[in-house]
C-alpha cells in the first residue's frame, strides 16, 4: 500500500513539475506582450523579474516554518493551492499591479514546491533518491523548454497569457486532487536534539565571511549567482572534509586514535564517503539549476 502511495504521489509531482517548468518560462515568453499591452518602460518590465526573485527569497525564508507547523503533506497542499491561486489571478485579471502580485506568489511558491518535492522524494525512494530527484527536474526541464517552443510560437497577445494561466491552473488543480484523494505517505525523518535557529546560523563562523565574499568582493547582486557561488564554496568544504580531514588525517593520524573504539570503524570507508558526496553533489547541482 505504501508503495502505491509513493507511485501516486510521485505521479502528482511529475504533473506539477510540468506546470512549474512552464511557469518559470512564462516571464520570458510573455515579456514583449506585457510591454506592449501594459505600455511598460524598461524599468517597469524589469520589476516583474525583481518581484519574482523577492518572492523566491521570502518563501524560501519562511516556507520551512510552514512545513514544521503543518507537516509536509499539508504544506505541499497549501503551497500548491497558493500557486494555483496565482494562476487564477493571472487568468482572470488584466492589471500590471496584480501581475506583480501574482508573480510574487507564483515564483515564490514554485521554488518552495521544488524544494519540498526534492526532500519528500528522497525520503520516499531511499534506495535511489538521486535518480528520482533528477528525473523530477528532467520533467521540469521538459515543461520549461516545451513551453518556450510551443507557447512562444503561438502566443500573440494578452489573451494567450490568460489561456496559458487557465491551463496551468488545471495542472495545479489536478495535483491537488491527487494530494487529497491519495495522501502522500509521511516521510520518516531523523529527529535532532533541538532545532537550529536563524540566530545560530548567522552565528556560524563561516556565515559572515561567506556573505562578505559574495556580496562585497565578488559584487554579486542577483540570487542565482549568489546561490551558485555559495554552493561552490560549500561543496569544496564538503569534499575537503571527506578527503583530507576524514580519510587522510583522522584515518591515518595517531592523534585521532581512540583507545575505547579500537577495532571499530568510526571513519567511513572510501566507497561510503565517495557515494555520499557524489550523490549529494548531484542533488544540489540539480536543485541549483536557475529558472529560465
Amino acid at each position: 500500500m505504501n508503495k502505491k502511495k509513493n507511485i501516486i504521489t510521485f505521479a502528482a509531482f511529475l504533473i506539477l513539475m510540468v506546470g512549474l517548468g512552464a511557469n518559470d518560462a512564462m516571464r520570458g515568453i510573455f515579456s514583449t506582450i506585457f510591454s506592449t499591452h501594459f505600455q511598460l518602460s524598461t524599468a517597469e518590465l524589469s520589476q516583474i523579474v525583481t518581484v519574482s526573485y523577492i518572492g523566491n527569497l521570502v518563501f524560501l525564508a519562511v516556507g520551512g516554518f510552514g512545513v514544521d507547523l503543518l507537516g509536509r503533506r499539508k504544506a505541499m497542499l497549501l503551497y500548491t493551492f497558493l500557486w494555483s491561486a496565482a494562476m487564477l489571478l493571472f487568468a482572470t485579471t488584466d492589471s500590471y499591479l496584480l501581475l506583480l502580485v501574482g508573480m510574487f506568489f507564483a515564483m515564490g511558491t514554485s521554488t518552495l514546491l521544488n524544494t519540498n518535492m526534492n526532500l519528500i522524494t528522497t525520503g520516499m525512494f531511499a534506495a535511489a533518491p538521486g535518480f528520482f530527484v533528477n528525473f523530477l527536474f528532467f520533467i521540469q526541464g521538459i515543461g520549461t523548454s516545451g513551453s518556450q517552443s510551443i507557447i512562444g510560437n503561438w502566443a500573440t497577445d494578452i489573451s494567450s497569457w490568460h489561456t496559458v494561466a487557465w491551463g496551468l491552473l488545471a495542472i495545479g488543480a489536478a495535483a491537488m486532487v491527487l494530494f487529497v484523494l491519495f495522501p502522500m505517505p509521511e516521510v520518516q525523518e531523523h529527529k535532532t536534539e533541538g532545532k537550529v535557529s536563524p540566530k545560530e546560523i548567522m552565528g556560524c563562523p563561516a556565515f559572515l565571511p561567506l556573505v562578505l565574499i559574495l556580496g562585497l568582493w565578488n559584487c554579486v547582486t542577483d540570487f542565482w549567482p549568489a546561490y551558485w557561488q555559495a554552493l561552490l564554496f560549500l561543496e569544496v568544504m564538503n569534499w575537503y572534509d571527506g578527503l583530507v580531514i576524514d580519510k587522510l588525517w583522522v584515518g591515518h593520524s595517531k592523534f585521532w586514535q581512540i583507545p575505547a573504539l579500537a577495532g571499530l570503524p568510526y571513519v567511513q570507508t572510501w566507497p561510503q564517503m565517495l557515494k555520499k558526496r557524489l550523490l549529494l553533489s548531484l542533488i544540489w547541482l540539480a536543485a541549483a539549476a536557475p529558472p529560465a
